[in-house]
């Protein structure tokens, strides 16, 4: 077989024509299968978050740094596998959504039960090479650094991932970016980069929450200001400032879908106007 996005000749037994099939361009793309997470629910987590979002915060948002939208917690350890699969290619971006059927065969023969058509396609050994970086950021102080994390085998060599954040009150930001290429040659266009942060905000109801939460800034007085339009400036109507804030709920409430918020989530929230 070969490469993906080339052609290749097909001999049929029955019949001793030959036709060339052309196979769909793919590139690799990859999910976090189970995240395990060991955490703990910390109800007074809540001042470490202000002294990391009080610096940065609007005035007008300084009111949101009274209580948090939901349940403070702290984690300790995280572990996940990467789950490398093919996908279609939009643009220069790979897609999990736009597949060939060939590229869903691809799949199906790698994750699927039969051995005999994995090694078929594949051979013997590894599909997947996997590759690692790692970066820890303090998001209070923008130290970064290099972590030691623990890489170990799964459904595929070096799939496996075992971090503890360290011991420390300030939110920290966890990324590992891993580089994928299988037995043709192929890898993944752009960085695969899987984030965590030892520090989240749990939310029962995201949209109930996150209005709650931003309740005294959506009734926050505001001055009047002036807006630039085309060519002159505007007087800024109060229906526009009210506008912007409602906006700026929306906005969370789509953070929050997932039904938890990260200090980069938060801190966007809070500097925004």
């Amino acid at each position: 077989m070969n490469k993906l996005g080339s052609t290749v000749q097909i001999t049929f037994k029955i019949n001793p024509e030959t036709i060339n099939k052309g196979i769909s361009a793919a590139a690799i793309t990859a999910v976090p299968g189970k995240i395990t997470k060991t955490s703990n629910v910390e109800p007074n987590d809540w001042s470490t978050w202000r002294t990391f979002l009080n610096p940065v915060a609007k005035p007008n948002k300084k009111v949101l740094l009274t209580k948090a939208p939901g349940v403070t917690t702290v984690t300790k350890k995280i572990s996940f596998e990467v789950l490398p699969l093919y996908s279609g290619i939009e643009g220069k971006t790979a897609s999990a959504v736009e597949m060939s059927e060939f590229i869903e065969e691809m799949n199906e023969a790698i994750y699927g039960s039969d051995v005999a058509r994995r090694k078929a396609l594949f051979g013997n050994g590894d599909v997947f090479t996997i590759t690692w970086s790692f970066s820890l950021l303090n998001l209070s102080s923008g130290q970064k650094s290099t972590p030691t994390v623990n890489i170990s085998n799964g459904k595929f060599k070096n799939s496996k991932i075992n971090f503890s954040f360290p011991n420390t009150q300030d939110p920290i930001r966890f990324a590992a970016t891993a580089n994928i290429t299988d037995k043709f040659g192929y890898s993944n266009i752009e960085p695969l980069e899987f984030v965590f942060y030892n520090k989240e905000i749990q939310l029962a109801d995201p949209p109930v929450d996150v209005i709650l939460w931003m309740s005294p800034y959506l009734n926050y007085p505001t001055k009047p200001g002036f807006i630039w339009i085309i060519d002159h400036w505007e007087r800024e109507m109060a229906n526009e400032v009210y506008l912007s804030n409602f906006q700026t709920m929306r906005k969370g409430q789509f953070m929050g879908d997932d039904k938890i918020l990260t200090p980069d989530e938060i801190k966007v929230l809070v500097q925004s106007y």
